[in-house]
């Protein structure tokens, strides 16, 4: 697939996540709220993976934010494709 500026934003928006996630704890670990938002959790994991109660700062929620809108315009295959990239890649 050839990824357009756009769609070059979105992976890197989920990417961007996840190397944030790899420095917080538990309670507010953003890239686990994204797996289990995404239904990345319940498809390939079966299980959530956040831990409540779920706290985020201001920038965690806006870095989340960013990540689950990439299915503005993509559906789960690419989501998850990008996802399964930024694990292999951590």
């Amino acid at each position: 697939m050839t990824l357009t500026a756009t769609d070059q934003q979105y992976k890197h928006a989920i990417k961007r996540l996840y190397d944030y996630s790899a420095s917080c704890d538990y309670k507010g670990n953003p890239w686990l709220v994204f797996l289990d938002l995404s239904g990345y959790s319940a498809e390939y994991m079966d299980t959530m993976q956040a831990h409540s109660p779920i706290q985020l700062g201001h920038l965690e929620r806006v870095m989340l934010a960013e990540a689950l809108y990439s299915f503005n315009a993509h559906g789960y295959g690419d989501v998850f494709a990008w996802i399964d990239e930024a694990l292999a890649d951590g």
